[in-house]
């Protein structure tokens, strides 16, 4: 490509980066409202599905997009290091709370939560650390740890009904835990792993629960 148009194509990828990462924090902050205010955060969810429908256009492969390559053996080995990091965090995450290190019964809630937390990697370590590669490895692994870990964080503070959270150390736990997955995503070349880590470490911390947390949709 000519220089002008490598320009432009960079400069047209961080828009479409930066509506992602501002719509979804707009639904973020909003989506424990009322009324007009929970329309602005659908509003925020919907200018950052159609930045990632844009990009699927322009791309034209939508597997590629969110990180979904074929299986290999290399694959296999960084889906067992996925399923290792998910398996600690969430014995850590139990601990830390007094709960038992592992949940000894399952809900229907252990079916939905990761389910959550598989379209969260799809978004920040499938799509937005993909798209951010072209930065550098190090950039997107760490623009993706960022903007999962800001969401978290304006999902929880935005919630209207008192609960006790330790913001510091959420944003800490979700900083390094995002790192993780993202460099086995990065090492791996695939989503699948991320997904996996993801999704045992909801169904280990909420899998028990009687009925979905409080900050899922307030």
């Amino acid at each position: 490509y000519p220089a002008w148009k490598t320009n432009r194509n960079q400069f047209l990828l961080t828009v479409e980066m930066l509506l992602v990462l501002s719509g979804i924090s707009i639904f973020a902050c909003f989506v424990h409202r009322e009324g007009s205010l929970f329309i602005v955060a659908i509003c925020g969810l919907l200018v950052a599905s159609l930045a990632i429908s844009y990009a699927v256009y322009r791309t034209g492969a939508v597997y590629r997009l969110f990180g979904l390559a074929a299986y290999n053996k290399v694959t296999i080995a960084y889906l067992c290091a996925g399923l290792v990091v998910g398996l600690v965090a969430a014995t850590g995450y139990r601990h830390y709370y007094d709960s038992f290190l592992l949940p000894g019964t399952l809900t229907a809630i252990a079916l939905i939560s990761p389910l959550i937390g598989m379209t969260e990697e799809l978004v920040f370590r499938g799509y937005l650390q993909g798209r951010s590669q072209l930065y550098g490895p190090y950039f997107s692994i760490f623009i993706a740890a960022a903007g999962h870990t800001l969401y978290k964080y304006l999902v929880l503070k935005s919630m209207v009904v008192y609960t006790v959270i330790d913001f510091p150390l959420l944003v800490l736990f979700t900083f390094l835990f995002g790192l993780i997955i993202g460099a086995i995503r990065h090492l791996s070349q695939n989503i699948v792993p991320a997904l996996a880590a993801h999704a045992l470490f909801d169904i280990l911390v909420y899998g028990d629960y009687a009925e979905m947390p409080v900050w899922v949709w307030g």
